[in-house]
């Protein structure tokens, strides 16, 4: 079973709490990770991990659930929602970036009505979801 977040509209997965694996019920997932632990180890790896797409951060950061918008807190992320106010754990620096998981690109919070401006790559998903 999937849910759709009401902040993105991205479809993710009850049981596993990643993207939804269109074609595969939970239990063929499972399978098919199991079959293959090589395989899934290195998607694991490539799914949940990434580089700030600060360039003046470039913070490593992990991602295990959630939608697809993030924001940098420095020592991980948070997912969709999460203000930047909330990074700050015991004075720490951050760099507070909001963006896309899928592209790196960045996302800005409309002041008017809190709504996100994304500026997606072009090839990405979400780019017609950019303003």
């Amino acid at each position: 079973r999937y849910y759709t977040c009401h902040a993105c509209n991205q479809q993710l997965c009850f049981r596993h709490a990643i993207e939804w694996h269109k074609g595969y019920t939970c239990d063929e997932f499972d399978q098919e990770r199991a079959q293959n632990p090589d395989l899934a180890s290195d998607a694991t790896v490539l799914a949940f991990t990434k580089q700030c797409p600060n360039q003046t951060c470039r913070t490593p950061i992990m991602k295990f659930e959630g939608c697809d918008v993030m924001t940098c807190c420095r020592y991980g992320t948070h997912a969709c929602g999460d203000e930047k106010g909330k990074c700050d754990h015991g004075g720490q620096n951050y760099c507070g970036q909001r963006f896309c998981w899928k592209c790196l690109g960045k996302i800005d919070v409309d002041k008017k009505n809190g709504s996100y401006v994304r500026h997606c790559n072009q090839n990405c998903e979400y780019a017609t979801l950019n303003h």
